[in-house]
């Protein structure tokens, strides 16, 4: 079996481990593709040792194993959780980042800080092609994770969320019993049920016989599968962002994004399988008005919920404290 690739990225991404400091440079520079030069390999060449593997259960333990080999990374990313996994990132170069904190101050990072984020997004892309190979072959991909004790908050696991049936059975022969898909605690709070019944009429669109189940979360309660917006994520998440500062949403913005994350996924342009909403774009977009979609690409246009650009936000709240 080759792992190069696999040792290739981990020592890349690694310097937590080596101490190599050629590989800061390398993640840090603009020449650097990270899909054409680690994640495309990567994906091939496990890839082509799944298929190697003649028994469902030579698939598993080879799934584990490379879940495995990542396993000391999680020291680094707890290091450096705040900046990877609070608040928001946003780049000025296509390598270099500022982060704004929840609690709105706004920094460049360092050039360590920077490697350390975009160490991260490998890892994340990494990870993203071994939950779908676990969903390719009927794999609990999180039980992976449990039997070699690998904490599951340093990976976005969005894309096992969404998928929850096997793209394809090739094999049978010892089925793992699907998992009861865990139920939000999350929960919004809106100022009146007249609110909500004006929102549920705008966005019901979006939701093709799941109208029901829409206005089931809308009113706080849980399901047991994420619903699907069709659209990219900032057209959803500007919404809710116009119903917090029209005084109609009640959750912080913390709040909103966690329950966006954990109850809804989105189609993306350019990939087939319905996506996780992301969370960092989704509290920058909560937050600072990041990535927003332009006028004609927004949605729920009404006129008791108009939209305020940040600017105008910005002269509210200088107006409010004379």
């Amino acid at each position: 079996m080759n792992t190069n690739e696999l040792e290739r990225c981990i020592h890349t991404i690694g310097y937590w481990m080596n101490e190599d400091e050629t590989v800061i440079d390398i993640l840090l520079s603009n020449e650097t593709s990270v899909v054409k030069d680690y994640a495309d390999p990567f994906k091939k060449e496990l890839n082509t040792n799944l298929l190697s593997k003649d028994t469902y259960e030579a698939k598993r333990d080879l799934l584990k194993y490379y879940i495995f080999e990542f396993w000391e990374l999680q020291g680094f990313f707890k290091e450096f959780n705040e900046i990877l996994f609070t608040g928001a990132l946003g780049n000025y170069t296509p390598t270099f980042y500022k982060h704004t904190s929840e609690n709105q101050k706004d920094r460049k990072l360092t050039e360590y800080e920077n490697y350390a984020v975009n160490s991260w997004i490998v890892f994340d892309i990494l990870f993203n092609d071994l939950q779908l190979c676990c969903i390719k072959y009927n794999i609990d991909f999180l039980k992976l994770c449990d039997e070699v004790n690998f904490l599951t908050k340093y990976i976005d696991c969005g894309i096992t969320l969404a998928l929850k049936k096997p793209i394809i059975e090739d094999f049978p022969t010892k089925p793992i019993p699907k998992q009861k898909p865990k139920l939000t605690s999350k929960q919004i709070t809106f100022n009146s049920s007249e609110t909500i019944k004006k929102l549920h009429k705008e966005l019901k669109g979006c939701f093709p016989q799941k109208e029901a189940e829409l206005l089931k979360v809308l009113k706080g309660k849980q399901l047991t599968e994420l619903l699907l917006f069709p659209h990219n994520q900032n057209k959803f998440v500007e919404v809710f962002r116009r119903l917090k500062y029209n005084g109609f949403l009640l959750n912080t913005d913390t709040e909103t994004k966690d329950w966006i994350c954990s109850t809804f996924h989105f189609k993306k342009r350019g990939f087939s399988e319905p996506q996780p909403f992301k969370e960092s774009s989704v509290w920058g977009n909560l937050n600072k008005g990041q990535g927003e979609p332009t006028k004609k690409e927004r949605i729920c246009i009404m006129d008791w919920l108009p939209y305020k650009s940040p600017l105008q936000l910005s002269r509210d709240a200088e107006n409010e404290k004379l």
